[in-house]
């Protein structure tokens, strides 16, 4: 989960330096200055994409092992509730409550495998939270209720972690990797 597919933060910040100072000469023909403009722009847009690739990764491994027993607790939950609505001597009302809690651990589960990768992790099962974590705990897993009650679930993968998707490259970002000054 550690790297990030593409140029690192550094070169990035390396090449909008490098064009930054190249745009500061006065003598710069007309068509290289907007070619080298637009290069910059480009540059930026990029050095944003990393810098979130980035954000995802550090909360995600801040946060994995926490998320990795909450997983757990929830999966057993569910496998416990499961196998107790399979037993026919138990009665209609006590389903319905045992139907309930089934539903509360998956909304649960969703919560932990599909939680936004740059928020912060507020953990479900802690307990003496602020006010305001307790709010945000309380606004995600709605929204992963309505997730789960609508079939709107995303393709989570066998880990249960958000699966953190790498910014793809750009042809215009392809051609900035190579040395400007060749051409």
């Amino acid at each position: 989960m550690g790297k990030i597919k593409g140029p690192g933060l550094a070169i990035v910040k390396k090449k909008i330096r490098d064009n930054e100072r190249l745009l500061k000469k006065e003598n710069l023909p007309a068509n290289v200055r907007v070619e080298h403009e637009r290069a910059l722009a480009a540059l930026q847009d990029q050095l944003q994409g990393v810098q979130l690739e980035h954000k995802k990764i550090k909360y995600y491994e801040r946060y994995k092992k926490i998320r990795f027993f909450e997983r757990k607790k929830a999966e057993r939950h569910i496998k416990q509730l499961e196998k107790r609505l399979l037993d026919p001597s138990i009665d209609v009302s006590e389903k319905e409550k045992m139907k309930e809690q089934l539903h509360k651990y998956k909304v649960d589960l969703l919560y932990i495998k599909a939680y936004p990768p740059l928020v912060k992790y507020v953990s479900l099962y802690a307990e003496g939270t602020a006010d305001s974590t307790e709010e945000t705990r309380k606004k995600i897993w709605r929204e992963m209720e309505e997730r789960l009650l609508s079939g709107k679930t995303q393709n989570l993968g066998p880990s249960g972690s958000n699966n953190i998707p790498v910014q793809k490259k750009h042809a215009a970002q392809e051609e900035l990797e190579d040395e400007f000054f060749e051409k």
